[in-house]
């Protein structure tokens, strides 16, 4: 996991001709006014002496005084000190620090000498004689992910009792997040929190390392297909309520964000979701990732699971790529893949001149005309579809894809997509969520002027088995719908 990046500057030991009024101290450039703390920084047998609680509020570290063994004590981090009055041992995190110069009262203040600064807080301390100045510089945490439209330092679970950071489980040096169910026998979703601000019609790519662990009880999972899914939350609606907000578990497409993941191994998952028009700026956004609850023997109901991520990270993106789950390959793929060349293609191949009974079309008419298949749709439910006839040719071990080439002409803004549905063995009927969405925007356009589709099959976990019924629909909308081509692509 990318975490804080601390560097600590070694102290440099300061001259020592300078008259007290003469000294300034700077922190980050900044003039630190030690004076109104009641003692300005001044010279004891050769070093130089700071005003403690100036320099460590500076800091942003606490300081506190007890009178009874005149010692000061700070927080800062993950670090804690302690310093005694006349003692020249500097107790940081439990170990002693020898000081060459021990800390005092002057002018009824706490003095140090500036290198114990440094051997707190690891500040860089370095003398600029021209300018009689203790030149003090704190290296501010920052964090290697940076907190843009997406807040990941607030990031937070649900369905646990707190979000942890521990140890890898298959690499102790590094630190992963972990949601342990709080939930017992119950049925219930484990989440990943990430607080957002999103904007309308903005696409963003999601990545992160997922390790699907046990179940709530400590069980290992034995359910088959146990999956990882993805979650979107903000106001559905720009005029809705401010601070109305909907889990959205699904893809505007109706698409499933469910990404089936082995147990015990870490699997890396790429997801694309495209924001509403409609999305209300003022509702409160978070992104999540959640555990889907598991089937468990013996058990009534089903049981929330543990897991374990890494690398998560949510970016604007701009490739060409479909609405919905991928796998970063099949998305590689896709853009590699843009330029599809049909006369070339591996697979089997549909040319509209010769195969003119492979199809049953539905759409007010259909025609075809010189090597093209022609759809006209009309009418306000034209919905062009071309669906196999003989769609049990294809396994999905040794087919993966479907190119196609056409053009449309007439279609209605919103329904310029090309959608692939198909059914398999275990699930015959043909639904949103085992689809793939293409807006034509997306798509490469050739030098005669067809719309190129290369679209991914795999890129849907349900593309799984013996497919029984595979579709094509140009555009969901009336139109003119000229298709030259179509290959279902081998792998």
């Amino acid at each position: 996991m990318k975490k804080f990046l601390g560097i600590v500057l070694a102290a440099l030991m300061l001259a020592t001709v300078a008259f007290a009024a003469d000294i300034t101290v700077t922190l980050n450039g900044e003039t630190v006014d030690c004076e109104s703390y009641g003692s300005p920084a001044t010279i004891v047998e050769g070093r130089t002496l700071v005003p403690l609680r100036a320099i460590f509020e500076a800091l942003g570290a606490s300081v506190e005084w007890d009178q009874a063994t005149k010692t000061v004590s700070s927080t800062l981090g993950s670090d804690s000190i302690s310093l005694a009055v006349g003692s020249t041992t500097l107790v940081k995190n439990g170990e002693d620090i020898t000081l060459d110069v021990p800390a005092q009262i002057i002018n009824s203040r706490t003095m140090v000498p500036a290198r114990a600064i440094a051997e707190a807080y690891g500040v860089g301390v370095e003398w600029d004689a021209a300018t009689r100045t203790v030149v003090l510089t704190q290296v501010v945490e920052e964090e290697t992910v940076e907190d843009t439209f997406m807040r990941y330092s607030e990031a937070y679970a649900t369905g646990c009792d707190s979000l942890q950071v521990v140890a890898d489980p298959e690499d102790a040096a590094n630190e992963v997040y972990y949601m342990q169910s709080n939930k017992g026998d119950q049925q219930s979703w484990t989440y990943f929190w990430i607080p957002a601000t999103f904007k309308p019609g903005e696409r963003y790519i999601v990545n992160f390392d997922a390790y699907l662990d046990t179940d709530a009880l400590g069980n290992e999972i034995t359910a088959e297909k146990p999956s990882i899914g993805i979650c979107f939350s903000y106001g559905d609606f720009a005029e809705s309520e401010d601070g109305k907000t909907t889990h959205h578990g699904n893809t505007i497409d109706k698409k499933p964000s469910r990404y089936d993941v082995p147990v015990k191994q870490w699997v890396h998952c790429t997801y694309i979701y495209e924001m509403p028009a409609t999305l209300n700026e003022a509702s409160k956004m978070d992104f999540g990732i959640f555990g889907n609850p598991v089937d468990v023997p013996g058990m009534a109901n089903q049981l929330s699971v543990n897991f374990y991520l890494d690398n998560v990270t949510v970016e604007v993106y701009e490739g060409a790529a479909e609405n919905g789950l991928q796998s970063e390959d099949s998305i590689k793929a896709a853009e590699d893949k843009a330029s599809f060349d049909f006369d070339t293609a591996s697979g089997v191949v549909y040319d509209l001149d010769e195969d003119l009974d492979e199809f049953i079309v539905s759409a007010t008419a259909h025609e075809y005309t010189n090597g093209h298949l022609i759809v006209t749709a009309e009418g306000e439910n034209a919905d062009p579809t071309i669906t196999f006839k003989n769609p049990g040719l294809f396994h999905t071990d040794n087919y993966n894809a479907v190119a196609v080439r056409f053009k449309a002409e007439g279609v209605v803004e919103d329904q310029r997509h090309i959608v692939v549905y198909f059914a398999t063995e275990a699930d015959d009927s043909l639904s949103q969520s085992k689809s793939i969405t293409v807006k034509y925007d997306e798509l490469k356009v050739d030098d005669e002027g067809y719309y190129i589709a290369y679209i991914i099959m795999s890129a849907n976990s349900a593309w799984d088995g013996q497919i029984t019924a595979l579709r094509v629909d140009p555009g969901n909308s009336k139109g003119i719908y000229t298709i030259d081509k179509i290959v279902v692509v081998e792998k």
